[in-house]
Order: C-alpha cells, then sequence, then structure tokens
C-alpha cells in the first residue's frame, strides 16, 4: 500500500498517490483465534512442579547431553480433531491438549504455574469472521491498523462455546476422574452462554495464523493470479500466506513452504 498498491481511496486519504487500484488489498484478513480450559490435576499429570522448579536444570541438561526427555516435546502432547459445529461435514475444531500452564506477567514474561495443571487449547479451523489490515499514514514505519474481528460471525462463537462443552465432556469421562481434579479456567460456575463469552474475549488470543490479505482469485477483490502474478502489475508476485482466499484448517507453515516453494517454480518457468 506504501507503494500505490491498493484501495486508490484510501490510499489518497493517507497523502499517497495510487498506482494501481486494487480493492482487495488488505482486506479477507483471517487468522485462527484459540482458547485454554484449565484443570488443576493430580501430580503426575502436569509438568509444572519439573518446569518451575530447580528441575528444569536436570531436564536441560538431560537434553544437552542425549537429546531426550521433556524438552524434546512438542506444545501439545495430544490432539483431538472434533465437530463443534452440528452443520459441519468434518471436523472443524482443534483441541490440543498440554500438561503445563503458564501466566504472561504485565511487561510480557511467561512464567510457568507451581500447581500441577493441564490444559485444553481450543481453536475453530474454518472462521466465518474476516477482518482487515491497513496503513495508518504514509509513514512507512508507523505501525499497520489490524481490524481481526474475531467472532464477528455467529458461527464463530457458536464453535467456541460448543468446543469449551466438548472439553468438559472430554475431562468428565471415567478414565479421566483419578487425575483431573477441578476446573479452574474459565471455572465450573461458568455455564451459560453470556459468561462463557465474556471468558473468551477476555482470554482468547491469535495463533498467529494471519492468511488472506492478498488473496488469490479472478473475482474483483482478488490480487493475486493462479501463478501469485498481481492483477494488472508487471513481473510483481506475492509469495505469502497472504495470498491464502481462506485459511488452511492447520498451522500455517508448512503451506507457506509448498507455496514458496511453487512459486520458484513458477518464476524459472516465466524466465524460461
Amino acid at each position: 500500500m506504501h507503494s500505490g498498491i491498493g484501495n486508490a481511496q484510501i490510499l489518497a486519504d493517507k497523502g499517497i498517490h495510487p498506482v494501481h487500484h486494487l480493492f482487495g488489498v488488505g482486506e479477507n484478513l483471517q487468522d485462527h483465534f484459540y482458547t485454554h480450559s484449565v484443570y488443576s490435576c493430580t501430580p503426575d499429570s502436569s509438568l509444572n512442579k519439573d518446569f518451575s522448579s530447580w528441575r528444569q536444570l536436570l531436564h536441560g541438561i538431560q537434553y544437552l547431553l542425549t537429546h531426550k526427555g521433556a524438552l524434546t516435546m512438542g506444545a501439545s502432547q495430544a490432539v483431538a480433531f472434533v465437530k463443534a459445529l452440528p452443520d459441519s461435514q468434518r471436523a472443524d475444531t482443534q483441541i490440543n491438549f498440554k500438561p503445563v500452564t503458564w501466566e504472561r506477567k504485565p511487561d510480557g514474561s511467561v512464567s510457568i504455574i507451581k500447581t500441577p495443571e493441564f490444559s485444553a487449547a481450543s481453536c475453530f479451523l474454518r472462521p466465518y469472521s474476516r477482518g482487515r489490515v491497513g496503513i495508518r499514514s504514509n509513514d512507512p514505519m508507523a505501525a499497520p491498523v489490524i481490524c481481526a474481528n474475531y467472532l464477528g460471525a455467529e458461527k464463530d462463537k457458536q464453535a467456541v462455546l460448543n468446543s469449551f462443552r466438548i472439553a468438559r465432556s472430554i475431562f468428565s469421562q471415567p478414565a479421566l476422574r483419578g487425575r483431573v481434579k477441578a476446573e479452574n479456567l474459565p471455572g465450573a460456575l461458568v455455564q451459560d452462554d453470556d459468561a462463557l463469552m465474556g471468558y473468551v474475549r477476555r482470554y482468547g488470543a491469535s495463533m498467529h495464523h494471519w492468511v488472506g490479505t492478498c488473496s488469490m482469485g479472478s473475482d474483483e477483490d482478488a490480487v493475486v493470479d493462479e501463478r501469485l502474478r498481481v492483477h494488472g502489475i508487471a513481473s510483481l508476485r506475492v509469495a505469502d500466506a497472504s495470498v491464502f482466499p481462506l485459511i488452511p484448517s492447520t498451522n500455517t507453515n508448512a503451506p507457506t513452504f509448498m507455496l514458496a516453494d511453487r512459486a520458484a517454480k513458477l518464476i524459472l518457468e516465466d524466465v524460461n
């Protein structure tokens, strides 16, 4: 947009001479939004004690010497793919189960909770909400204006609420009753939709899977074509997650790697 490509009216309003009008630049912003439920549990069901005390030093030494142990684990130790919306044809929500919980301090740092807990992070994979990102001024160093519009669509709200109840159902199963002690967040007393949504709005967060703001397609809102070329601009391509018209039902790193590989081949084809 600072180069003059985008919605001509917005560019002019920010003091930038429009070079090429493309309405869709910055539109169609999508992201994965997630929320945690946290449960207190038996000590052998959580790694909080190991990671919040001197034991973390032992884990570090074990990893350095053997490349094994707790530090080789991923962010989640179990994942469930479930249908949060009744009319979905297939799983639409991912629930990640983690044996570690933490709190974020005002300065942005994170500390592990000392008491035994584990968590379930629920994420609706195919959100209906759409946001936008734009420029704040003609100063390229100024922070962009981002409107994520999380939970702007009613179906997104319903999916989030249902995913909480699915997680509760999982942790109430007989096989887990000997390990689960209590629901700490949002808490057993938080039951109705309004109370749950209040918790979601306070504690929900981004998965940092931003896509869609230079969407691929042939419609009037599209920014790039099927060969990643910006409509109306010769020899200019976009090769990142912004070209995805719809957010993938997964993390965005692997699809972006594949896109980059494809982009390299397309460029070589055109050069040759």
